[in-house]
């Protein structure tokens, strides 16, 4: 009895369905050829797109390319078909069946590596067709995106990124693309041609409003229309700043510590030198995991290296300085032992010998003395000779970077 039921409630859906599969064979002609454009007096298509894109992610600097989530309106005119047996009052969602027997676009995306239509629950596309012979069909794609990406000046760089709507088959002879914002187009009071549904804002770029542009490509098979749009990633300095070039400055700023240290504090000053120069390896080993591996210098290369090398600097200072200091370097006056030795043996030697040796010592005390001096005069020149270059390569480093991205921005 349920089952009577059921299958009476379904009774006018399927009559519904069976009545517009009848009227449908009415619509679309006899002679109609779903692979042709609808050319009109030899005329191409014009189908004009529009793009709604709600998210930007995963930008990826090893792997070149980006993600990117959209809505994309295609609409074009058939004037083949016969839609006054469909009494159309404003438009209709044509059902599957019916969109696969009329001409759809042929459009790929040339520079996507990987890209997909959403299916959660049902295909998320739809077909509507207008009184005025206008077809509209809304997609939803989530794309991996190619961006060969520049990195001289990285982390100051500004990257841009193409993504490309063509034509597989069909050529200008056949059908056109243009933007549904365009100044040309029927459909631009419905809104600009790229549209960014909500605030996208990426964790380490900041994205700047696309730009629509358009051209022709020409192959083997013809003339080819495309639309692309021109997407500018601007880096965040933020994380680089924190995590980057305030812990090398600080090293840097820890190995001037070894000026203030006694230069006999052998163990001290090469400690501090050699930590030094391993915690800023390990800097430069971990930024370049997170970089490809690219063939030229980068400009987070030269801070680095320039880091390094007024490390390895203070570690040559040290070595001159303790070299001066060295012993073995002087006149070497005749050994105390032995006068001690023959002043202990010999308890009845003069007055006289015991004068010579007491001013043996004070002779090599003296110039021992001098020679600290001069070292000390060596580190304290440095105190303030390794600031003053540190000082100026960091103010020349960041005002030539950040000048260039302010070019490159307001070029933009």
């Amino acid at each position: 009895m349920d089952n009577r039921q059921e299958s009476k409630s379904q009774t006018p859906s399927v009559q519904r369905i069976v009545e517009f599969d009848r009227i449908w064979r009415h619509v679309v002609p006899d002679d109609y050829d779903k692979y042709d454009p609808p050319r009109v007096e030899g005329k191409p298509v014009t189908v004009y797109l529009n793009l709604e894109i709600f998210d930007i992610d995963d930008i990826t600097e090893t792997t070149m390319d980006f993600r990117m989530h959209m809505y994309q309106t295609e609409q074009w005119k058939d004037p083949r078909l016969r839609l006054e047996m469909l009494n159309i009052t404003n438009c209709k969602v044509l059902p599957p069946k019916a969109a696969k027997s009329i001409w759809i676009p042929d459009l790929v995306f040339d520079n996507s590596k990987w890209g997909q239509l959403f299916q959660f629950s049902i295909p998320n596309t739809a077909i509507t067709i207008y009184q005025d012979n206008t077809i509209e069909k809304i997609s939803r794609y989530s794309f991996r995106v190619s961006c060969p990406m520049k990195l001289h000046y990285y982390p100051f760089d500004i990257q841009h990124c193409v993504f490309k709507i063509c034509f597989l088959t069909s050529s200008n002879e056949k059908a056109l693309l243009e933007w549904a914002g365009s100044e040309d187009s029927p459909y631009k009071d419905y809104g600009s041609s790229i549209i960014f549904t909500e605030d996208i804002q990426p964790l380490k770029y900041e994205v700047k409003m696309p730009k629509a542009r358009k051209g022709t490509e020409i192959y083997i098979g013809g003339s080819f229309s495309y639309l692309a749009v021109h997407f500018t990633f601007i880096r965040r300095l933020t994380g680089k700043i924190i995590n980057v070039y305030v812990p090398s400055s600080l090293v840097v700023v820890l190995s001037w510590l070894s000026f203030w240290l006694d230069v006999n504090s052998v163990p001290a000053r090469i400690t501090l030198g050699v930590t030094s120069i391993l915690t800023l390896i390990t800097q430069v080993v971990q930024s370049r995991s997170y970089s490809p591996p690219v063939n030229y210098v980068k400009a987070l290369d030269i801070w680095l290296f320039a880091c390094t090398s007024f490390v390895t600097a203070s570690l040559i200072e040290y070595a001159l300085a303790h070299q001066l200091t060295d012993p073995s370097s002087q006149k070497r006056e005749s050994s105390p032992s032995k006068s001690r030795g023959k002043q202990t043996d010999k308890r009845s030697n003069s007055k006289e010998k015991l004068i010579k040796v007491e001013s043996r010592w004070r002779y090599k005390f003296c110039n021992t003395l001098k020679a600290r001096r001069s070292v000390n005069r060596l580190d304290f020149y440095s105190r303030f000779v390794f600031p003053l270059l540190f000082f100026m390569f960091t103010l020349s480093y960041w005002c030539y970077f950040l000048g260039l991205r302010d070019n490159a921005i307001h070029e933009d």
